[in-house]
């Protein structure tokens, strides 16, 4: 078995790993053994090569990994080892463990280590709102210049783009710009040695068959599963297994507004295609087995959907009296699609002389509708409309309150334009919200589904840079006594 060393930007899981590995009678494995390389990790960063610093690597790391113990085999991990991966590894017969983990999880919880407990991290962002007593308390007992762990995360030098605007970021955008860094340079020089002396594992999903795997890797006997599994059920090196408090003072990503949803795939996106969390399929924001819940809840009730229609019977009083609208100026409609269909309750019947698609997420939706919707004229398809196109082109697309539920809502639009050869009409059922800059998702894990509620401001302008026109977004009043209003969207794709 060969010396070892584990490699992973911070917060991604490598101390529970490092802990899990040490538990096995054949490996010795330090948690960042001092001292922590801090500065020449910055002057790597900061762009001077590796190898200026090879004496300070053979007088610490290397001395390190090159003492031998009979039947034990020594590794350790450090956050700032990343920049001397390729050095390294011709200088001492070594192997690595790159430990990754997804970016929104990572960057959660530096926010979170930030604001709950330590409030150290990239102190030049300040003192923001959401931040603990106990957090500025700790910042302020530990100076700026003795801050070494501060210090050795990456900036932008002057010469990069991000160099200009770097003061200005949030702390959040900086968490952002740290976890993607620091991922694809880790990407880059694993890749710049063979492929034989580094293995990866994502610790996003990681289970002790994963685990199993690193031991296998390593030459070594290992761990029982159950205690693998036991080890990381305890969340090792999170606030609460330090017994602080893990109150999440700064939400998940499937909480994040869509303004900062930008800002991660501004900082992130090209690194999360890179180890294959993202595609170029549309679905970066997607949950996993996203839709079940419908038919957990609901399955294919006809009832409960002739309630749902009978409660929103103004929004789709509205939808038929603008279709009757289009109709009587010459605007002929022939063809529309139904995006969020359910089981079609109240339009299988009034578009039944039209060329109508239902489209829904749910595929037992789907099925009834073909099943017991009997009309030539109509289709059925179960589609996200988001990931994947419909390859047809409506007069009219529109959408009854299901753009509240969908987990990326600008991209539900553009779907609907995409699809539309006239016009697009959508309602978003759980307000009106006129003040609100960015789409506010609210994930309910309970129900495993979004409630958003829906930025009329966000909303034009992405209508706009899809090139429609005649853009009406306005509130619907949805109650008879004028106390419940939805928002209305409106426009012409051509």
């Amino acid at each position: 078995m060969k010396s070892f060393i584990i490699v992973s930007a911070p917060r991604s899981g490598s101390t529970s790993l490092c802990r899990i590995l040490n538990s096995a009678s054949d490996l010795n494995v330090a948690s960042e053994p001092s001292p922590g390389l801090h500065e020449i990790c910055r002057a790597c960063w900061d762009g001077d090569s590796a190898e200026k610093y090879e004496e300070v690597l053979r007088d610490t790391i290397i001395k390190r990994l090159n003492v031998t113990q009979s039947g034990i085999v020594y590794g350790e991990k450090n956050v700032t080892y990343g920049p001397f991966i390729p050095l390294l590894s011709k200088l001492v017969d070594c192997v690595f463990v790159y430990l990754y983990r997804d970016g929104r999880e990572v960057v959660t919880s530096l926010m979170n280590w930030h604001n709950n407990q330590f409030g150290t991290i990239y102190r030049e962002a300040g003192i923001e709102d959401g931040v603990t007593d106990v957090a500025i308390k700790n910042s302020f007992g530990l100076e700026i210049q003795n801050d070494l762990s501060d210090f050795a995360r990456p900036r932008p030098s002057n010469d990069e783009m991000t160099w200009e605007e770097w003061a200005s970021l949030s702390r959040f955008e900086m968490c952002c710009y740290y976890w993607g860094h620091c991922n694809a340079e880790l990407l880059d020089n694993c890749r710049q040695i063979d492929d034989s002396r580094y293995y990866q594992i994502d610790y996003s999903t990681v289970s002790s068959k994963e685990v199993s795997k690193v031991f296998d890797f390593l030459g070594s006997a290992g761990i029982p599963s159950d205690l693998t599994e036991e080890l990381l059920d305890k969340k090792i090196n999170s606030l609460g297994d330090r017994g602080f408090s893990e109150e999440q003072l700064f939400s998940n990503w499937m909480n994040w507004s869509s303004n900062k949803r930008r800002q991660f795939e501004k900082w992130c996106g090209s690194t999360m295609k890179s180890l294959n969390y993202w595609s170029d399929s549309a679905v970066n924001w997607r949950p996993s087995k996203y839709g079940e819940v419908w038919i957990k809840q609901f399955g294919a009730d006809v009832s409960w959907f002739e309630w749902m229609y009978q409660g929103r019977e103004l929004a789709h009083k509205d939808l038929k009296a603008f279709y009757y609208e289009r109709k009587r100026g010459g605007d002929q409609i022939s063809s529309v699609c139904d995006v969020g269909c359910g089981l079609s309750v109240g339009y299988h019947d009034f578009f039944k002389d039209l060329r109508y698609t239902g489209v829904d997420l749910v595929e037992e939706n789907i099925k009834w509708c073909q099943k017991n919707r009997d009309n030539p004229n109509h289709s059925y398809l179960c589609r996200d409309v988001i990931s994947e196109e419909l390859n047809e082109k409506y007069d009219l697309v529109f959408s009854q309150g299901t753009i509240d539920n969908c987990y990326d809502v600008n991209g539900f639009i553009e779907a609907l334009v995409m699809s539309s050869n006239k016009w697009v009409y959508i309602t978003a059922c759980r307000g009106w919200f006129p003040s609100l800059k960015n789409h506010s998702y609210n994930w309910n894990s309970k129900d495993g589904c979004f409630y958003n509620d829906v930025s009329p401001t966000e909303i034009e302008t992405t209508l706009k840079s899809l090139g429609c026109k005649n853009i009406q977004i306005d509130p619907l009043k949805v109650r008879s006594d004028g106390t419940g209003y939805e928002t209305r969207i409106i426009a012409s794709v051509c």
